[in-house]
């Protein structure tokens, strides 16, 4: 493997051991004293996912829990034991049947709950389309569907980002909407001509060009009054509403993160 670093060039700075994966490696143009590389791996790429249980009491088989308890004889189950001992077998005993008759519903973060009339729609629509398939009533209800999405979208972003909750339940927030493995790479800052890795700087150039840019589109506020970070809770959830309508970024150099 030849050095990928130059000045001096006989430094060898990038090493792939776990050859069994890595099936092509191509050196590419010069980047600062380095050149890109390109790396093709064979490998699935699993992103992890956090789920949470509950448990679905609902669902659950009392007839059989109700059963079960009673035909113990209590009396002859608690008579040689401490009243620790009770306790500790009466907990046991509960958990087992939790166990074994109330079933356990999964729950992922990333998927989303809708209102009691949304989910009616939903549920309409889906009768409709298996009824009639695409006739004018079901891209009625289609488009009704959409409208509410939206509506309620745009209300749960509103309320989670201008009802004055604290500091670190706003970037939890923002943070939710980027994927886990989702990175903002080298930026090129046009105006000094110089290549950006740092956050700092990176954030800087995305909040001077979102308000010198995206924002006079709109007409929203005059250009005079733009400054960078002056991003707040309510003019974010403008942005947000802007930015959840248009599928394509505004420019090129500006990319849609929300």
């Amino acid at each position: 493997m030849s050095p990928t670093r130059l000045n001096p060039d006989n430094v060898l700075d990038l090493c792939f051991t776990n050859t069994d994966i890595v099936n092509e490696i191509t050196v590419g143009d010069l980047f600062s004293d380095h050149r890109f590389v390109h790396v093709s791996l064979s490998c699935q790429r699993k992103n992890a996912q956090k789920v949470s249980t509950v448990k679905c009491f609902r669902k659950a088989s009392f007839d059989e829990i109700n059963c079960i308890l009673s035909r113990i004889d209590w009396d002859l189950r608690f008579s040689t034991l401490t009243v620790e001992e009770m306790y500790q077998d009466l907990v046991a005993l509960l958990s087992n049947v939790i166990d074994k008759f109330i079933p356990v519903k999964i729950i992922k973060p990333s998927t989303k709950l809708h209102s009691c009339d949304i989910r009616k729609l939903q549920k309409k629509k889906l009768d409709v389309w298996r009824s009639e398939g695409n006739s004018v009533n079901y891209r009625a209800l289609a488009l009704l569907l959409r409208t509410r999405l939206s509506l309620e979208e745009k209300r749960i972003t509103e309320n989670r980002l201008c009802e004055g909750s604290s500091p670190h339940a706003f970037y939890k927030f923002v943070n939710s909407r980027w994927k886990s493995d989702e990175k903002i790479g080298i930026l090129q800052d046009s105006a000094a001509g110089e290549d950006v890795t740092d956050d700092i700087t990176k954030a800087s150039l995305f909040s001077t060009l979102l308000m010198t840019d995206a924002l006079r589109n709109f007409r929203f506020v005059p250009p005079s009054v733009f400054r960078p970070l002056m991003l707040v809770p309510t003019l974010l959830s403008f942005i947000c509403h802007i930015f959840h309508s248009k599928p394509t970024p505004l420019r090129k150099e500006f990319p849609l993160f929300f």
